[in-house]
């Protein structure tokens, strides 16, 4: 409960906005002034209690350079959670390598300190200090006693190693970041980063420290600090694990490897699209189509409830997962990982499509495991690993998650004017591949129905009351069958419209591609909330034609590249792949790893020295990246664009 401090400072802050009238303003202003002052006295009474348990920390770094001189990180604060010595502080202070950690004890002597575990899912560290009187450990608030809206101070002594930093507010929520931290709305900032969050009876509600309120990307939490929320770690949650902090062992984030079909974390059910090859899910045998029901007991309606059942657990600690299958309840029991082994895109070698209501085979990439396998165009795909298909986008996710060494078994159906030996029906086994580095080696044929005299219309596009003057060429025929999409982002400045119908109209034309320019509205630059115009052009054209998912790419030349790399991220699920051309990537950072049903495909266009570091990078992270290397390329000039070698690599985006 909040306790009768509570009470009576709610009874202060209304006192406080009195404003005194008539003959009572007197007798009004003294009881605002005694109730200020008792105010004052409890938060004061509360700080005196933890001051002596907040401890100054130095952390120091080597410095590159000839002398190799010492440099200090910081200083930060510290909280000493045990009389024996240890402290907990913010990771926030340790990220660099360090050599030297000093530690202020409260009677103003300077000891050295060691760092011996972190707990990377709640961003603290452990400290060990050898000291020989006990120090004033910090005092415990349980987090059965927490409620939203009681008073918290947080506390810091970042700039002095004597006076506490101090700010006043409330607890504002529970359970953030997932179950790991409670938010206050107290200014939180690197000042007190390290420090406790206290409650009026001096006891420690939590650690303060750097925290993303759940956000799927990578994110530094003190881009928060001014937004007038902050973070602590429950100390309760802390001391649980504070032995295997002591014996040297780093705490991480348990992962279970699952896919969801939906990124959006209030969409329900939870239907697993797949699990990442590797881990822990995959292991315990959950399966594409699986509808999570519940999650150690808690009951899961939406994909934010699985985030917070998994945000209580650590690496190495079992979850049990109840999942929904074939009208069956079934419970599995899963050891959760530090980390999901690295994905990488599955490859077949061959392009389904679906045609009067079968998936029939159209392409077969030569020296690829289909081919291997003795896969011919033409044959009707009818089951892979036992289950009918029933769209390409299930086939799709059945490869995304299919292990390496375990191939995966193919029904097909053989037309009679195919089946030379007269069987109608033939199961094979295809041993998965992972995608090629290579660019395909042929590409699809022409639709038959194209005719030469068939034109490419060139149209506006106009997205309510956006200035950027938007167009398309749509390819004839559009509405009969199934189109790619590439929505480019040029250099900034005027684009001549028929320089891009010369280089493009025939691709367009011939493979059944709408390709999208967006010019930038300022004639000099881009900017960045210009990215959200591909997915609401994507969105546009969804609604009008019959999209193909895997062949929807983004991109642009020059600086419009880097444009489109923010578009990709933006958009989520409904982009495949990534082409950027004389696009400058030395300075671009990925935000997350490589997953099934969630990948990008990324080709980089320009000067091959330039461009294998970058490539490299996405293939480290998991992404399938090929480059195309061109010295003749000039991002004025349209003709200059290897649109044939471009071309083959989208066509190539469509195979399994």
């Amino acid at each position: 409960m909040c306790g009768p401090g509570c009470c009576l400072l709610f009874l202060v802050a209304m006192a406080a906005w009195i404003v005194p009238l008539g003959g009572m303003h007197n007798g009004l202003a003294q009881s605002s002034i005694e109730l200020l002052t008792a105010e004052q006295a409890i938060f004061q009474q509360a700080i005196v209690r933890a001051n002596a348990s907040i401890l100054q920390i130095e952390v120091f770094g080597t410095q590159q350079g000839a002398d190799q001189t010492l440099i200090a990180e910081g200083p930060f604060t510290g909280t000493v959670i045990s009389s024996e010595g240890w402290i907990v502080a913010s990771s926030f202070g340790f990220q660099r390598r360090t050599t030297s950690i000093l530690v202020t004890l409260p009677d103003g002597s300077r000891v050295p300190a060691m760092l011996k575990g972190r707990d990377h899912a709640r961003e603290i560290v452990l400290l060990k200090v050898d000291v020989q009187q006990p120090l004033p450990e910090i005092a415990v608030c349980p987090k059965s006693e927490l409620r939203v809206g009681q008073w918290s101070i947080a506390l810091g002594k970042t700039f002095d190693a004597q006076m506490v930093t101090q700010s006043v507010g409330i607890v504002s929520a529970l359970g953030r970041a997932y179950e790991k931290a409670i938010q206050t709305d107290c200014k939180v900032s690197p000042v007190n980063y390290g420090g406790p969050l206290i409650d009026l009876q001096g006891r420690a509600i939590g650690i303060l420290t750097a925290m993303s309120p759940g956000n799927l990307l990578e994110g530094d939490g003190t881009n928060l600090y001014d937004s007038g929320i902050g973070f602590a770690i429950p100390l309760e949650d802390i001391l649980s694990r504070l032995e295997t902090l002591q014996n040297g062992s780093d705490i991480h984030a348990g992962l279970l490897g699952i896919v969801s079909q939906s990124s959006n974390e209030l969409a329900g059910p939870v239907r697993v699209a797949g699990a990442t090859p590797g881990s822990p899910a995959a292991r315990a045998g959950l399966r594409v189509g699986d509808i999570v029901i519940a999650a150690d007991g808690l009951t899961i309606r939406k994909l934010a409830d699985l985030r917070h059942a998994l945000g209580k657990k650590d690496a190495g600690q079992l979850i049990t997962i109840h999942v929904f299958r074939d009208g069956k309840e079934l419970e599995f029991e899963c050891q959760l990982a530090k980390e999901i082994p690295v994905y990488r895109d599955r490859f077949l070698g061959m392009r389904v499509s679906k045609s009067e209501g079968h998936f029939i085979v159209h392409w077969i990439e030569p020296d690829s495991p289909a081919a291997a396998a003795g896969i011919e165009i033409g044959w009707r795909c009818t089951h892979c690993n036992g289950e009918e298909i029933a769209s390409v986008e299930q086939l799709r996710s059945l490869v995304a998650v299919a292990e390496l060494d375990i191939p995966l078994t193919f029904r097909f159906e053989i037309p009679a004017t195919l089946a030379d030996d007269g069987k109608p029906i033939r199961e094979l086994k295809v041993h998965p591949n992972l995608w090629p580095e290579e660019l395909p080696h042929i590409q699809p044929p022409v639709d038959d129905r194209i005719e030469e005299n068939m034109q490419v219309t060139l149209e506006d596009v106009a997205l309510g009351n956006v200035s950027n003057k938007i167009f398309a060429l749509i390819p004839p025929l559009a509405d009969a069958r199934e189109l790619g999409l590439l929505a480019l982002y040029p250099e900034p400045g005027e684009v001549l419209r028929d320089k891009v119908l010369s280089a493009w109209e025939s691709f367009c034309r011939d493979r059944g591609w709408i390709l999208v320019i967006i010019p930038s509205s300022n004639a000099t630059h881009w900017n960045s909330e210009e990215a959200e115009l591909a997915g609401r052009i994507i969105t546009r054209f969804e609604n009008r034609f019959r999209l193909d998912k895997s062949r929807t790419i983004v991109g642009g030349l020059g600086i419009g590249g880097r444009l489109g790399l923010l578009a990709a991220s933006q958009s989520g699920q409904k982009v495949s792949g990534v082409v950027t051309i004389g696009t400058s990537l030395e300075r671009f950072g990925l935000r997350r790893a490589n997953s099934p049903q969630q990948t990008l495909r990324f080709l980089l266009v320009g000067e091959n020295e330039r461009l294998i570091p970058a490539a490299e990078q996405f293939q480290k992270a998991g992404f399938a990246a090929n480059v195309i290397a061109t010295d003749t390329l000039e991002l004025q000039k349209w003709e200059t664009i290897p649109v044939e070698s471009i071309g083959s690599w989208l066509e190539g985006m469509g195979r399994l």
